[in-house]
């Protein structure tokens, strides 16, 4: 429905317009309407579950207070999503906190790539447990922590590294890495200055 050629569209924490963000409807919709990824940002909890949640407290989004990081998987398996689009069409037991491994069930079941945004430094657990569900060209890891990147790279030589709010000092050690890519902070397409994108391109 969405793609174009020579276009890849990602959903941010999945399809928000249609369902709260990191949420199951919202990966859902993203599915169903066949984008060409799915973005998460993946945590760990206290007892050492991958989850699915941008913030590093649940204050903001759940009906709970606390880092995820100081919290059981059965603590926030109570919680449920308070803010978002189309609260009002999903059921108590979608809204609740999405399990890594329900996420990319999703990714797996439509044939989208997973972008997995890394909020853990346990990034060799994200990756294994990605790869037990999909391929590696099906799995993109991207970070702000440029170590992240190095640390999948190191456990999976052919994965896609993405590098989030980079700038071009970056661009000779992601060239290196090889199979990788770059968001520079450019809010609007007109500020991108002339020969960027070439200077980007040439290296990779």
């Amino acid at each position: 429905m969405f793609q174009k050629a020579g276009v890849r569209l990602i959903g941010h924490r999945g399809f928000t317009p249609l369902a709260p963000e990191n949420s199951l409807p919202s990966f859902e919709c993203a599915g169903r309407l066949g984008l060409w990824a799915i973005e998460t940002d993946v945590r760990r909890t206290k007892d050492g579950e991958l989850v699915c949640l941008h913030d590093e407290r649940v204050d903001s989004q759940y009906n709970g207070q606390g880092a995820v990081a100081g919290m059981t998987r059965a603590e926030l398996g109570k919680l449920r999503i308070r803010v978002g689009n189309r609260l009002e069409c999903y059921g108590e037991d979608q809204l609740g906190i999405p399990l890594f491994g329900q996420y990319l069930d999703i990714c797996a079941q439509y044939g989208a790539v997973a972008f997995i945004e890394t909020k853990t430094d346990d990034v060799e657990q994200v990756l294994a447990q990605a790869q037990k569900r999909l391929p590696a060209w099906q799995v993109v890891i991207s970070s702000c922590n440029f170590s992240h990147l190095l640390a999948a790279r190191r456990a999976c030589p052919g994965i896609f590294v993405h590098h989030i709010f980079s700038d071009m000092a970056y661009l000779p050690a992601l060239a290196e890495l090889n199979n990788s890519g770059m968001s520079l902070d450019i809010r609007r397409r007109e500020l991108v200055p002339d020969g960027l994108t070439e200077k980007v391109h040439s290296q990779g």
